[in-house]
C-alpha cells in the first residue's frame, strides 16, 4: 500500500535524527509486517540543538516504542503508538569534557539540519504560490481516517538537568516526570471506541496521570553514576498516583487531569465557513499544588545569571584545563592566553587576510557551480557528492543559501533563454518554410 511508504518515509526522518542505533533496514521490515517493536534506542547528543541553549545530552535511552499497524482492516481498527520510558539527562556545555570529533559532528549535523529548514520553507513558500481548487485523493482521505483511529501512549518520561557548574559547592537539578499520557478515539458521546463514520470531527479523550516537575537543591548527580544506577534512578523518581518518591521536591506537584479534544481537520473544505472552531479542548483538572523554597529560589536566581556566562564558556571548551584552579596556575593561564588568542587577535588576522579571502571567494564559485549541476542532474556522480559535502564543511549556512540561490537563479536563466533560442530557431524554420511554399504557388500560377 502507498500508506506503508509513508510511515516508513516518516519514520526514518523523524527517528534518525534523534537515535543512535536505528537500524533502517529492519524498521521498514516491521514495518511491512504489520508491527514495529525498538527496545533501548540511544539518543544523539544533539538531541536538544533545536533549544539553542548551552546544553547537552550525556545520556538518553528510549525504553521502548511499538507500532501497531492493522494492514488488512486500517479504515476500521485503530493504529496504536506507545512509548515507555523515556529518560533524558543534560548537563551545561562547560561540564562536558571537550571531543574534537564529536564537536565536529555535532556543528555538521546542525548546519545539515539548518540548510534542510531553509529548503523546506522555501518549498513552503513555492507552494503557497501555486492556487487551485484542492480535491481530496484517497491516500488523503485513508491518512485522515487512520489519524482519527490513532491511539497514542506514553508511560514513564522522566527529562532531568543537573548544574555543578552555576555553583560547584551546591549543584542542583531539576526536571519533569510524566507516568502516563493517553490520546483515545471516541465517538461524539465521549464513548471509547474507533470513529468509523463520516463526520468531520474527531474527538479523543486525553487522559494525564501524575505530571510534575521538581527541583533538588544540594543533591547527588545522576551524571556520576555508573549506567545501570543512573537508569535505575531515573526510573526510581518516577512520580505516580499512588507513589511519591521520597527526597524530591516539588516545585509544581504530581497532578491528574482528563480533558475532551474535539478537532475539526479540514474547517476550510466543510461548508462551515469557518464557524465551527478548529480545535475545542475542554480540560477537567484535579488540584494544583505550587511551591518555592527559599534554596530553590536562590538556585533558579542563580540559574538566570549564568546562562550567559555558560554561553561565554561553551566557547573556550576547546581550550579549558580539566584540573582544578588550585595548584595549576601555569595550565589556566595557557587556558586564558589561548581564549584570548585563538578566538580573537587569530581569527580576525585569518579573516582579513588575502589569502583567506581568495578561498572563500573560489570556494563559494566552486559551490554554486557544483550545486548548479545537482539542480540539472539527479544523479550525481560520487566524486561530486563528496566535493559538495567537503565544501559545505567549508563554508558557513549563509554563504551556502547565498550559493544556492544564485545557482538557482542562473539556471532558471539558463532556461529562459534556452526557451527563447528554440522559439526563434523555431520561427526562422517556419518562415523558411512559408518562404518555400509561396514561390511553389507563385510556380504553380506560371
Amino acid at each position: 500500500m502507498v500508506f506503508e511508504s509513508i510511515v516508513a518515509d516518516v519514520l526514518n526522518r523523524f527517528l534518525g535524527d534523534y537515535v543512535e542505533n536505528l537500524d533502517r533496514s529492519q524498521l521498514k521490515i516491521g514495518i511491512w509486517g504489520g508491527d514495529v517493536v525498538l527496545q533501548n534506542l540511544l539518543l544523539k547528543e544533539n538531541v536538544l540543538s533545536d533549544l539553542d541553549l548551552p546544553v547537552r545530552t550525556v545520556s538518553g535511552r528510549l525504553g521502548k516504542l511499538t507500532l501497531k499497524i492493522p494492514w488488512k482492516n486500517i479504515y476500521t481498527a485503530p493504529v496504536i503508538a506507545k512509548i515507555e520510558c523515556f529518560d533524558l539527562l543534560a548537563v551545561p556545555n562547560s561540564d562536558v569534557v571537550y571531543n574534537a570529533e564529536k564537536e565536529e559532528k555535532a556543528k555538521r549535523e546542525a548546519k545539515k539540519k539548518e540548510l534542510q529548514r531553509i529548503e523546506a520553507a522555501k518549498l513552503k513558500e513555492q507552494a503557497k504560490d501555486k492556487t487551485g481548487p484542492t480535491e481530496n485523493t484517497f491516500t488523503e482521505k485513508l491518512i485522515a481516517q487512520i489519524i482519527k483511529n490513532l491511539q497514542v501512549k506514553v508511560v514513564d518520561i522522566h527529562i532531568r538537568y543537573e548544574d555543578s557548574f552555576t555553583n560547584s559547592s551546591r549543584p542542583y537539578a531539576f526536571g519533569v516526570t510524566l507516568h502516563d499520557l493517553s490520546f483515545d478515539t471516541t465517538d461524539d458521546k465521549w464513548n471509547l471506541g474507533n470513529h468509523q463514520d463520516s463526520g468531520k470531527f474527531i474527538f479523543k479523550l486525553i487522559t494525564l496521570d501524575s505530571l510534575s516537575f521538581y527541583w533538588n537543591s544540594n543533591c547527588t548527580l545522576y551524571s556520576r553514576l555508573p549506567p545501570a544506577e543512573c537508569q535505575a534512578a531515573f526510573q526510581k523518581d518516577i512520580a505516580t498516583s499512588r507513589f511519591q518518591p521520597s527526597g524530591v521536591s516539588y516545585i509544581l506537584a504530581p497532578i491528574n487531569s482528563s480533558a475532551h479534544l474535539r478537532l475539526n481537520p479540514m474547517p476550510e473544505s466543510d461548508g462551515s465557513n469557518f464557524t465551527e472552531q478548529k480545535i475545542l479542548l475542554a480540560i477537567d483538572m484535579e488540584d494544583i499544588t505550587l511551591s518555592l523554597s527559599r534554596l530553590q529560589y536562590q538556585d533558579i536566581m542563580e540559574l538566570l545569571q549564568s546562562l550567559e556566562r555558560i554561553t561565554a564558556a561553551s566557547l573556550h571548551r576547546k581550550y579549558r584545563p580539566t584540573v582544578p584552579v588550585k595548584g595549576h596556575a601555569r595550565e589556566w593561564w595557557h587556558f586564558v592566553y589561548n581564549c584570548v588568542l585563538e578566538n580573537g587577535i587569530t581569527r580576525r588576522k585569518l579573516n582579513w587576510s588575502w589569502q583567506h579571502m581568495l578561498f572563500h571567494r573560489m570556494a563559494s564559485r566552486e559551490y554554486k557551480d557544483l550545486y548548479r549541476q545537482k539542480l540539472l542532474n539527479k544523479k550525481l556522480a560520487d566524486d561530486v557528492k563528496k566535493k559538495l559535502e567537503a565544501l559545505e564543511d567549508e563554508l558557513d549556512v549563509l554563504n551556502i543559501t547565498m550559493a544556492r540561490k544564485q545557482a538557482e537563479v542562473e539556471n532558471s536563466r539558463l532556461g529562459i533563454k534556452q526557451k527563447e533560442d528554440s522559439g526563434w530557431i523555431s520561427s526562422w524554420f517556419s518562415w523558411g518554410n512559408q518562404k518555400k511554399d509561396d514561390d511553389t504557388g507563385i510556380s504553380k500560377l506560371f
